[in-house]
């Protein structure tokens, strides 16, 4: 294959000989050719550093010491930038060298995922590899552990460069080429193993995945006890055989240390291993702080060559000794490690979340912004205290949490001083109100003396419910998303610039309110009196008006869908009673929600057989539907913020307090959001037309998706499961087994990698709220910038798609892989 195509990929299950295969088998038959540079590198913690290295050997082999390490650097740090590209290096090492070809080995590519935390820089690599791959200035080998295939799946230019070349995913290594691989070896080396040894090696091997690298470490410790070049029984009994021989010889080790030495083991063995989510623990490449400068003592003398258990080395770029499991057999099969694991999970878990935001902290030149505060810092601060002697924070960390807590004390006097101001405004347009009834009053002290908006967004709701007069009360400027102030009176109140998006404001009386520059997107204005109302510079064009009384006295029935049991309300579409129906053809109304069940069942009646492929398009054409849906609604949301942001930065700047630039950058940030929003509205428009006429619809019918945008189910069958039930299947039968295995193998992947990103873009999602959350709060106490509040929203509004996006990948993975399976 390295002679055929650009790209090689070694795929299989850990500890299947990926590695092996590469290296003992590949290369040494290339380097007979006569023909090839060869170069190998991990990706370990920093890739580009790592590439560098390896080029760097090529490039000037003769070159050692602090020369090369700042060649190193320098090369590292112009890939990253892509000042210059890889496909550039590679010309200049092949240079003058006539017929040469030049072959570059990523081995164990997983560790790009699981030892590089920044995922920009994970697809900025895997890109920088792939323009080289495509300029075909190198022929690109990598191994990777299959439960690891499914990230690869996950970025697009990767699997697409896989889909143009062949491979064939690395199984388990046969019987006999299992007994080849222990004989033949001996046999070169007059070496003969005693009868039925071989034998009973296999047995113990098994076909279990994993178990070559045991295999690997058991022959080496028989073949250092042989006796007269004879491999005996009696031998593989001292070392406990092919599953035991790594793990006896570890606790041999450990059973030899002191308490306070086995102590100081427990601690240096959880820093060498990375915890997965929904794959098995890995390897993980610590450094002296990792395992604790008074461990390191103990690090030499494991990884001594008669112990063996660990290997240390050192990074390159930043001068630092590392420390890695001399193999994952040790992390899977040791019970003493596993127990440690299992016992310290979650502190180990909490005690690397400090590390990581304390390095953050200091890439992000120690700034303000990255330090913790509230209920993080509590936490942290007790953890710190409580788990001092098992985890021991590294200088950084604590310097960390010291700067953290420093903060929050000032920004507590600040915050302070600022609340105090706001009773005393509340009680200015307050005073006037005389409440008889105690129950109401009640309510008004509690938004009297709520300083926190959302509490008295909810004291306004039951005072609503409570039915008392909000006539004349002044909430300029106030956040009342969503709220729920259904037929309230709001006669004469001042809401200018107050954020009424998504408010159900049905049958309220507003007449002769001040509603100038409000944000009424998606509001819901059902039957209210807006008479004499001033709606200048409000945002209406995306509000409910539906027997709505407009400042002039006409009745605006803009957005109003034709009154019928089945159509859903603008505020609760969510209600299982409301079931929208196929629209009628005649039907004039504008929107027509559909559930995914109803497009089905719609397109069995027009075309009395639904094919599997048929619904598998309208399946598939449906989620894009939902996904321009929310995309329209995602962007409408951006749009109004941005709005609302440009009014409060021309004011800032109207009173000295802002600058224009945060005017400017606002305006640019606010006409790139009504660009996507244009877009959003043409995606749509787009995916309504193509599911219409895929149901025969006239196009004078617009539909809409009803569905909420959620998971459609779990996949409970494994893998073999899975390809057994799609061989099954009838429509299959004139398929080739090997192409539905194929079919079913790259959908369920493709599963396996959507869940992972749902959970990641989930996490991403809580984070930007909770970003955005403390961003305004510190805006409003003066310690950050409009800019900043303006940024933090715009990581919400991305963090929003990129969750939506991922649901729906896996909505259309799990329907592709019905289709194989059960269609």
């Amino acid at each position: 294959m390295a002679h055929q195509q650009p790209m090689v990929a070694v795929i299989g299950a850990s500890g299947s000989g990926k590695s092996s295969v590469v290296f003992a088998g590949l290369i040494p038959r290339l380097r007979e050719e006569g023909i090839w540079l060869i170069e190998s590198f991990r990706p370990k913690t920093q890739p580009f550093d790592e590439l560098a290295q390896a080029l760097v050997r090529q490039l000037e082999p003769n070159l050692d010491g602090v020369e090369k390490v700042i060649k190193v650097g320098k090369l590292a740090e112009s890939l990253k930038k892509g000042e210059v590209k890889l496909h550039q290096i590679a010309s200049q090492i092949l240079e003058n060298k006539p017929n040469k070809r030049f072959l570059l080995v990523a081995d164990q590519f997983e560790e790009l995922y699981t030892q590089s935390q920044d995922r920009e820089e994970q697809k900025y690599f895997i890109d920088t590899l792939l323009s080289a791959v495509q300029q075909k200035s190198i022929t690109l080998v990598f191994t990777l552990r299959a439960d690891f295939y499914g990230y690869v799946l996950s970025y697009r230019p990767f699997s697409d460069a896989l889909r143009q070349i062949a491979f064939k995913p690395l199984g388990l290594m046969s019987r006999d080429e299992l007994k080849s691989a222990i004989e033949k070896p001996a046999q070169k080396l007059n070496v003969t193993l005693q009868t039925h040894l071989a034998e009973r090696i296999l047995d113990d091997v098994g076909n279990e995945p994993g178990n070559l690298p045991l295999l690997e470490f058991a022959l080496t410790q028989l073949w250092n006890n042989q006796k007269n070049s004879e491999l005996t029984h009696k031998a593989y009994d001292e070392i406990g055989g092919v599953k035991q021989a790594l793990v006896k010889h570890a606790e041999q080790v450990y059973s030899g240390l002191s308490e306070s030495q086995q102590h100081q083991a427990e601690r240096v063995f959880l820093a060498l291993v990375r915890l997965g989510e929904e794959t098995e623990d890995t390897r993980r490449v610590a450094t002296v702080l990792d395992v604790g400068k008074q461990n390191w003592e103990l690090v030499t003398y494991l990884a001594g060559s008669e112990v063996r258990l660990v290997v240390t080395g050192r990074n390159d770029k930043s001068g630092e000794e590392t420390i890695e499991v001399v193999h994952e057999a040790l992390i899977r099969e040791w019970k003493r490690l596993r127990q440690w694991l299992n016992n310290n999970r979650d502190k180990l878990i909490y005690y690397r979340k400090i590390e990581a935001a304390a390095v953050e902290w200091r890439q992000q030149g120690k700034s303000k912004d990255y330090l913790l505060q509230g209920k993080h810092l509590k936490e942290a601060s007790v953890f710190h205290k409580e788990q001092n002697v098992n985890f021991t924070l590294s200088d950084l960390a604590c310097d960390f949490l010291q700067r953290s807590t420093q903060v929050q004390r000032v920004n507590r006097l600040k915050f302070v001083g600022f609340n105090l101001i706001v009773p005393l405004s509340l009680a200015g347009f307050l005073g006037f109100f005389a409440l008889d009834q105690i129950k109401i009053r009640g309510l008004w002290q509690d938004f009297y003396n709520s300083k926190d908006m959302q509490l008295k967004t909810q004291a306004l709701e039951r005072l609503v419910k409570a039915g008392a007069s909000l006539s004349n009360i002044k909430l300029s400027n106030a956040n009342l998303i969503q709220a729920d102030l259904h037929s309230a009176d709001f006669t004469d109140a001042d809401l200018s610039n107050a954020d009424l998006r998504s408010t159900n404001l049905s049958n309220a009386n507003l007449s002769g309110a001040n509603l100038r520059d409000a944000q009424l997107g998606v509001a819901n204005l059902k039957s209210a009196n807006l008479k004499g109302a001033n709606l200048k510079g409000a945002e209406l064009d995306t509000a409910w008006l539906c027997q709505t009384i407009m400042p002039d006295g006409r009745i605006s029935n803009r957005n109003c869908l034709k009154e019928n049991a089945n159509s859903p309300s603008p505020t609760n579409t969510t209600d299982s009673n409301l079931k929208p129906t196929i629209p009628n053809p005649q039907d004039k109304r504008q929107i027509h929600p559909l559930t995914l069940k109803q497009v089905l069942e719609e397109a069995s009646r027009n075309h009395h057989l639904l094919t599997a492929e048929t619904r598998l398009q309208l399946t598939l054409q449906y989620y894009n539907m939902q996904r321009a849906d929310e995309q329209v609604r995602i962007y409408q949301a951006s749009v109004l913020n941005y709005q609302a942001a440009l009014r409060d930065t021309l004011a800032l700047e109207r009173s000295g307090v802002g600058t224009r630039f945060d005017v400017l950058n606002t305006q640019v940030n606010l006409g790139n959001a009504q660009q996507k929003l244009t877009n959003a509205f043409s995606n749509q428009r787009t995916a309504r037309l193509q599911l219409a006429t895929q149901l025969d619809l006239p196009q004078s019918v617009d539909i809409s998706a009803a569905d909420p945008v959620q998971i459609s189910g779990l996949w409970n069958h494994t893998l073999e499961e899975s390809i057994v039930l799609a061989v099954r299947n009838k429509s299959e039968q004139n398929k080739q087994r090997n192409q539905i295995r194929l079919d079913v193998e790259s959908a369920y992947l493709n599963i396996q990698a959507s869940l992972l990103n749902i959970q990641t873009s989930t996490t991403n999602l809580a984070q930007a709220r909770e970003s955005l959350r403390l961003a305004r709060l510190r805006f409003q106490a003066g310690v950050v910038t409009q800019t900043d509040v303006i940024n933090k929203e715009e990581s919400l509004t991305q963090a929003e798609g990129d969750r939506v996006n991922t649901i729906l990948d896996y909505n259309q993975a799990i329907a592709s892989l019905e289709r194989y399976v059960y269609w």
